[in-house]
């Protein structure tokens, strides 16, 4: 930038785009790395994600349970009728979550596809501004 504005005999209007046309090859230079980060950051989240679901509900609902049911005492049809309604209610509340951790799983999945079209559309436009300058 400093030879640009340093050189003798350009017109400062052609100054001023090359200016514009360096800022904004620097600004796509810049974006292009950022989309690289988050693209491996998002594909070591999408590696550790399935695991990380899996283990944690499976503990949750281990203590859930053992506070739940004690199979050493013994319980009458009542209780044993309040339980079965209880751990319905417990059983769509746990599928509800799931659907929920599905949708946030498949997002996950789909966001490096979305880093992809945004590092190609930065590729782009850092292309058409060395065209330009």
């Amino acid at each position: 930038m400093d030879k640009l504005a340093a050189k003798p005999g350009v017109d400062p209007e052609s100054k001023a785009r090359e200016m514009n046309l360096y800022q904004l090859s620097d600004e796509n230079i810049a974006d292009q790395q950022w989309f690289t980060f988050l693209a491996g950051y998002y594909q070591d989240i999408l590696k550790t994600a399935a695991e990380t679901l899996r283990n944690k509900p499976t503990s949750t609902m281990i203590r859930e349970y053992a506070e739940l049911f004690n199979p050493d005492q013994h319980y009458s049809e009542q209780q044993l009728a309040l339980q079965i309604v209880n751990s319905k209610g417990m059983l769509r509340t746990l599928n509800d979550k799931l659907s929920k951790l599905e949708t946030e799983l498949n997002k996950l999945k789909l966001r490096p596809q979305q880093i992809r079209q945004e590092t190609l559309s930065a590729e782009k436009r850092l292309k058409q501004a060395k065209v330009d300058i």
